[in-house]
């Protein structure tokens, strides 16, 4: 800013100097500079007289060479301001130079004062105030400095590996360890009543709620690091640009070991040609039980077991683990496979699915919709499955359509979980730690009686999925009525078929470090979309999949969720969660620092959104 005569200054730091002001097109940034916690700010006069002395030339002690007809200083005095306080408090902060450089440690308004001072008489030739604004600014992981993504990194590997009794004493009472946030996730979406996080509305307000707790524990162990997104559209742009490789995905520096670590690649895929070269047997034989889990990097080796972090979980699988009751993952520590149900998924959310989003004229509509292809694809090829999962060779082994098998393959671990909670599938209480996970498994109780009776078509439709009532679902691509293999398939009653879920495709996800930067990335879209506003912000109460009311805790307006206020302790309802998440309203704790994907605009993908209300 500036006065009429050109007197003023701007504030700068390492990442506007690189990429241009962060947030303007935040409405009440305009006019005002963004200054960021806890990173130098960098304040510069404008319009400095040319013959001004420097930073350790001061009243009455002037400096500046004799010759000189006047020389002058700059007196910088930055005060915070309280809400009452439109004039400031006294000064936090005072410097001279026409460059200061200072550390903003607090959020809010802070009032930045400039006076050249002649320093011959110590007279205020010209001054100039302005209020700037302070708080934390999210990026793409990939564009932070080299230091800045350490320090985001190494204060995550400290929540993922110190327990929070100790991190508490050290850290402080916001302080968290990541068992805390995945049991808070696992139990709310493993749930045997409904999932309170996903397949409603409050998809949105739950995760960004949570990831506002997270960057809070985060900020305990270094008040500098805020939580930034992963941009997953632009590594969906890397695999087009490699003519639709998969590997450029998997290759990105996001699964690096000094990242967030690899997505393995030893998951045992059996192919159709292995019963045909076999001893005759329906299927091939099971693979081998083999480890899938983290080993690796700064994230590797994460317990899954209450017992390991001194806690207890509500919600447990047959092995006591952390994780959803019929996913029986016997693996102690966090997993992950690249297939899924012996797939290689080809699905990756993209610039298109993105820009669709912001075509939305109803809230509802985009909050539901933006938790599927958008946003789940990501879920699925890092968690994946394993174990006796290849239901790619055992559709290709009967002639299935492999198109429709891998869609299939991709609804099939919703599909199980949705049987679970309605009696469908049973999953057993608990298994030793000895027992192979081929012997405990999740299972249909009743599939001899609905074969017997030749009721799988109907089982199907009813159980699984409407679209198996299209009877061209349940055939081969001979016409063969396939009916009671795809049963078999979706209850397990095979001994090959014992699928395990990796944790990133579970309710156990906000174990697996990219959970973290991923969810920002949906936040970020739905900030700019409300920037240029909904027609309809209407909240359907009634939006859960699988309720034929559409109701379930967690998802409607004024359900108290498990988030409480910090100020009084009152629990948020969605309706609160959604007015402080507004990204209009100036309380926000962070702003994104652009609304530009300038790899979706060279492909021609344009990322306006509409323009609502």
């Amino acid at each position: 800013g500036r006065d009429e005569d050109g007197f003023g200054f701007t504030a700068t730091n390492v990442y506007s100097e690189r990429d241009g002001r962060p947030g303007v097109d935040y409405p009440w940034l305009e006019g005002r500079y963004l200054v960021e916690q806890h990173r130098a700010t960098t304040l510069t006069v404008v319009n400095a007289t040319s013959s001004s002395a420097g930073s350790d030339c001061t009243f009455p002690d002037p400096c500046a060479s004799t010759e000189s007809a006047a020389a002058f200083t700059y007196e910088w005095s930055i005060a915070a301001l309280g809400e009452e306080d439109a004039e400031g408090d006294s000064a936090v902060a005072t410097g001279t130079g026409d460059a200061f450089e200072h550390v903003f440690t607090t959020a809010g308004h802070h009032s930045v004062a400039v006076k050249e001072v002649d320093l011959v008489t110590g007279v205020s030739v010209r001054s100039h105030t302005e209020i700037v604004v302070c708080k934390y600014v999210r990026r793409e992981i990939r564009s932070l400095t080299s230091d800045d993504r350490e320090k985001f990194l190494a204060a995550m590997s400290e929540v993922y590996h110190l327990q929070e009794s100790e991190g508490q004493v050290r850290y402080g009472s916001d302080y968290h360890d990541i068992y805390y946030f995945a049991e808070l996730h696992n139990g709310l979406a493993g749930d045997a009543e409904c999932d309170h996080l996903h397949d409603g509305l409050g998809f949105f307000t739950n995760h960004v709620a949570l990831a506002n707790e997270f960057e809070r524990s985060l900020q305990t162990v270094d008040p500098a690091v805020s939580l930034p997104y992963w941009d997953f559209t632009m590594d969906a742009d890397r695999v087009r640009l490699d003519g639709a490789n998969f590997s450029a995905f998997f290759d990105s520096p996001i699964f690096s070991e000094d990242w967030f670590g690899d997505v393995d690649a030893t998951s045992t895929r059996r192919r159709a040609a292995a019963a045909e070269d076999g001893d005759g047997s329906v299927n091939p034989p099971p693979p081998a039980e083999q480890s899938h889990g983290l080993a690796s990097g700064r994230f590797g080796n994460v317990s899954v077991d209450p017992a390991d972090w001194n806690r207890k979980s509500d919600v447990v699988n047959a092995y006591g683990l952390m994780r959803a009751p019929w996913n029986t993952n016997n693996e102690r520590t966090l997993t992950r496979s690249h297939t899924t149900f012996g797939f290689e998924v080809n699905i990756l959310p993209n610039c298109e699915d993105h820009a669709k989003m912001l075509e939305y004229s109803s809230w509802s509509a985009f909050g539901m919709d933006a938790q599927y292809l958008p946003h789940g694809p990501i879920h699925t090829l890092i968690g994946g499955t394993f174990g006796g999962d290849d239901w790619e060779g055992y559709l290709n082994h009967r002639g299935y359509d492999m198109v429709e098998a891998q869609k299939w393959a991709i609804r099939s671990f919703g599909a199980a979980k949705d049987m679970w909670r309605a009696g469908t599938m049973t999953c057993p209480s608990t298994c030793s730690a000895d027992t192979p996970a081929s012997e405990c498994k999740c299972t249909c109780q009743n599939i001899t009686a609905w074969i017997d009776a030749g009721e799988s078509a109907t089982a199907l439709a009813t159980y699984v999925h409407p679209r198996f009532e299209n009877a061209a679902l349940r055939s081969s691509r001979n016409g063969d009525d396939l009916s009671d293999d795809l049963l078999k398939l979706f209850c397990n009653d095979d001994e090959g078929l014992w699928p395990l879920v990796g944790d990133s495709l579970s309710s156990s996800s906000a174990l697996d470090p990219t959970f973290w930067p991923m969810h920002p990335t949906m936040d970020r879209l739905l900030h700019w979309k409300r920037l240029n506003g909904f027609v309809d912000e209407t909240w359907d109460d009634h939006t859960y999949k699988h309720a034929d009311d559409g109701v379930c805790w967690g998802h409607r307006a004024d359900d108290a969720l498990l988030f409480t206020d910090p100020a009084d302790g009152h629990h948020y309802s969605n309706t609160e969660l959604y007015g402080l998440m507004d990204p209009r309203n100036e309380s926000m704790p962070y702003v994104y620092d652009t609304f530009k994907w300038s790899h979706c605009e060279e492909q021609g993908v344009h990322m306006r959104p509409a323009v609502g209300a």
